[in-house]
């Protein structure tokens, strides 16, 4: 509950009204996100910051899965939490837990994330959509050591989940395509048996230099 109260980021995985699985990354000053009694989670939506134009806020009404990923990359230690959205208001949404593990550090890259107090507001000129990944977006893919997946299955819900390596681990196989290794993990394989279920996947990207995020 006390690693919950200080982080200053999330990745949140959730499903479209069209059952299309996406990525989130939210970030807040400490605090955005809380438990009080650790059986339930309050993201305070009025505290946090998501990207211009990401769905997540219209997802989480659509459909009550989600899943979250707490990451301090400075100290390489996450948190999984999956559940359902209880209720959305204006400003909070209440989230029941229905399972919550740490993971061990494995493949995380060591960096500081700095939220600032007041965030330079982003338009809609900043976004730019397509079926094809662009040049641009294929440099930032080549040369990522990060990015985070997200997962479903029908019944048992949604799974958000980190992915790290050296820069170029994740291979361009086409405009459409990508490959991506399977490292040895926690054998759990939350992410690859949802895969088998439900064969949709969200992933986000995150330029830590520039603060722009990429979505697929």
């Amino acid at each position: 509950m006390a690693f919950i109260a200080q982080q200053s980021m999330a990745v949140i995985g959730s499903l479209d009204a069209q059952g299309n699985v996406w990525a989130s990354l939210v970030f807040g000053q400490p605090g955005f996100l809380r438990t009080g009694d650790g059986k339930s989670l309050w993201l305070q939506r009025s505290q946090c910051h998501i990207a211009f134009g990401d769905p997540l806020w219209r997802n989480l009404e659509a459909n009550e899965l989600l899943g979250i990923l707490l990451i301090e990359l400075g100290t390489r230690r996450r948190l999984r939490i999956n559940g359902n959205v209880q209720s959305t208001r204006e400003k909070a949404v209440r989230i029941q837990v229905e399972q919550a593990y740490a993971n061990c550090p494995k493949y995380i890259q060591r960096r500081s994330v700095e939220i600032g107090k007041s965030e330079q507001k982003s338009t809609a000129t900043d976004i730019h959509s397509g079926r094809i990944l662009n040049s641009t977006q294929q440099a930032w893919i080549s040369r990522a050591d990060t990015f985070f997946v997200a997962s479903a299955h029908p019944e048992q819900g949604m799974d958000a989940s980190h992915r790290g390596g050296y820069p170029g681990f994740v291979k361009l196989l086409s405009q459409q395509r990508l490959r991506i290794p399977d490292y040895a993990g926690n054998n759990m394989f939350n992410t690859l048996g949802n895969f088998t279920s439900y064969p949709h996947a969200g992933l986000v990207f995150f330029d830590f230099d520039r603060g722009k995020v990429l979505q697929l």
